[in-house]
């Protein structure tokens, strides 16, 4: 069990870091895009065209599959105590 969780912690050390270099190019890509260095004119655009950054879909997405986990892991317990 405890080497599990330690291969969990090197993915997602290793997930994290891949988020943060396509949230680097995604940036880049805004900051050429309107020809600016200003992270506030990046944010702002990228909040005004309704942009999210692929840390944050990831962090949504791992939380909505977190709570279905959750939910069928209560069926199934539920399930089998009435059986």
């Amino acid at each position: 069990m405890q080497k599990f969780c330690y291969i969990e912690r090197i993915f997602r050390h290793r997930a994290n870091t891949d988020l943060r270099s396509l949230d680097f190019v995604i940036n880049s890509f805004f900051m050429k895009l309107f020809k600016t260095t200003s992270m506030e004119i990046v944010q702002l655009s990228q909040t005004y065209f309704c942009f999210e950054m692929p840390s944050i879909l990831l962090k949504k997405a791992l939380k909505n599959l977190e709570t279905c986990t959750m939910i069928i892991i209560t069926l199934a317990t539920n399930n089998t105590i009435h059986r």
